[in-house]
């Protein structure tokens, strides 16, 4: 089969509009925000007036809460970005569109298939930012990115759940600097729902190594109205795998991801990434948040408590905020859910095209959550060398097999337990079932017992991913898919690449406190 796919994009033209959603734009304002020295911080909450915008957080109990444990976390942060509708930071974000409608088509010249009315494109979404920015907010410190990036897909994903049923009620959400990906869930007293926290640097980590795995293959201009995308191993390994640019951006957002910061977007996508970075980006959004919104429509219960930690200097935990621990069959359960999630959403996306004629790129966006697991995993890793300046062992063959075994019967279990809730999810939320396996597997030694390994969640999702393939595809269809798994395959090769070398650069500076890990 070729590695080269030829792609229509005479009508990229109508298509650029769609990147003006979650993945894309946000993330942008976020790197605009924060990775350049020169821009400052905004000004102090107690210094804005009240009378621009009004917060949940001053009578709701969750939000009330959050904003609590925000202004804790970012106490000894003075650039910590906090959203205040202020004149600086709306110009800020239009000079950004600006420069994003500016762009070439790729870096090495401008395509006059995509100039004309494909110009302002970024620039007209800017009384939409505005307006969503400009509205009541959950908090005094969460910042415009993830406001952004999380009222755009909850409200995706609350149509979809109220649909199926009139009973949901959508948990709250937000962001704390958690230095885990995995997000959080603090109980409220019953009617109150869960109050989901994400980790602050998780959507502008997912857009960096998106952005960084499309660089892996090769966009070429084939004539007026075609690309070409050469995803190769050969290509990649004569070239991108050796890029040094491409290797240092790497490095730099595992360093920042390790050390808790938010993630810093180092270069913009050329505009024919744009669809691209925006389809699978968006994918892991939904898939992120779909899979919180899983262990609420599947009525999950916590499986014990444990204090929330964030990710401070002391590092010590907060005894008094509880978290909800969950089990392995309720992750499995809550990823299988997100997975449905997002294929849901890019179905109907993809019914509801302008045109036959629009590019498709539904079979790349399905790869979204496989890239999550993956990305996940490497920052683990890299968080691991960071500490113990030493490589993560590797489960063997035999632990592997154990691992996904146990982590399959807790899935079957926890299918069985919720009945149709899983398998179907428009016939509504799940009812207690204590109908589940007498005598389950035990879990393998070392493993946490709430959270199942990246390695083996990765496992469940691609298994998912394949029973969803198509049987007959387009040749287009095919193409975006291979796309998908090479810069899954890509990333992982780079970073085992680099391992060996960061290993040595963190042995060196065992002892004091690195000013650059990877870098």
């Amino acid at each position: 089969m070729s590695h080269r796919a030829n792609i229509c994009y005479s009508s990229l033209l109508k298509m650029l509009t769609v990147l003006i959603m979650t993945g894309f734009i946000t993330t942008c304002i976020c790197a605009k925000s924060r990775s350049t020295s020169a821009v400052t911080s905004a000004p102090p909450v107690d210094k804005v007036d009240p009378a621009k915008l009004k917060f949940l957080s001053d009578t709701d109990p969750a939000y009330s809460l959050l904003e609590i444990l925000q202004k804790e976390a970012y106490a000894d942060d003075p650039h910590a970005f906090r959203w205040t509708n202020d004149p600086a930071e709306l110009a800020k974000i239009a000079a950004l569109l600006r420069t994003l409608d500016e762009r070439p088509v790729l870096s090495n010249g401008v395509s006059p298939a995509l100039t004309g009315s494909a110009d302002g494109a970024f620039s007209s979404s800017l009384a939409t930012i505005k307006a969503t920015l400009g509205e009541q907010l959950p908090t005094r410190y969460e910042d415009a990115s993830s406001l952004w990036i999380l009222n755009n897909v909850v409200q995706k994903l609350d149509a979809r759940l109220r649909a199926r049923s009139p009973e949901w009620r959508s948990p709250r959400i937000g962001t704390l600097p958690l230095g885990t990906l995995n997000a959080k869930a603090i109980p409220f007293p019953e009617p109150e729902p869960y109050l989901v926290v994400v980790h602050s640097a998780l959507f502008s980590f997912c857009h960096e190594m998106a952005k960084i795995g499309l660089k892996t293959v090769t966009f070429a201009q084939a004539g007026d109205d075609q690309f070409s995308i050469d995803f190769s191993e050969k290509t990649f390994n004569e070239g991108p795998r050796h890029d040094p640019q491409l290797l240092m951006r790497f490095s730099m957002a595992l360093e920042d991801i390790v050390n808790n910061r938010r993630v810093r977007g180092h270069a913009r996508p050329d505009r024919l990434h744009d669809l691209a970075v925006g389809s699978i980006v968006n994918a892991m959004e939904v898939f992120i948040i779909g899979h919180e919104f899983g262990h609420v429509y599947l009525k999950h219960g916590g499986n014990g408590s444990e204090p929330l930690r964030l990710a401070k200097s002391n590092g010590d935990a907060n005894q008094e905020i509880q978290v909800a621990r969950r089990s392995w069959a309720q992750e499995s359960a809550a990823d299988v859910f997100g997975y449905m999630m997002v294929s849901d959403l890019i179905q109907e996306e993809a019914a509801h095209a302008n045109s036959s004629d629009d590019i498709d790129l539904s079979q790349f966006g399905m790869l979204g959550p496989i890239l999550f697991f993956e990305i996940s995993e490497i920052s683990e890793e890299a968080a691991y060398i960071y500490e113990h300046a030493d490589l993560p062992s590797e489960p063997s063959a035999n632990e592997r097999t154990t691992v996904l075994k146990v982590l399959n019967e807790a899935l079957a279990d926890e299918v069985n337990a919720v009945g149709t809730a899983l398998k179907e999810p428009k016939n509504g939320p799940a009812e207690e079932n204590q109908n589940v396996r007498q005598h389950p597997s035990p879990l393998p030694p070392g493993m946490d017992a709430s959270h199942p390994p990246y390695w083996a969640r990765g496992a469940l999702v691609r298994a998912q991913w394949e029973m969803a393939l198509p049987k007959k595809m387009t040749a287009e269809d095919r193409a975006f898919a291979l796309l998908g798994v090479a810069v899954v395959k890509n990333l992982r090769t780079m970073w085992d690449d680099i391992k060996p070398a960061l290993v040595s650069i963190r042995k060196q500076q065992a002892g004091q406190q690195p000013k650059s890990l990877f870098r």
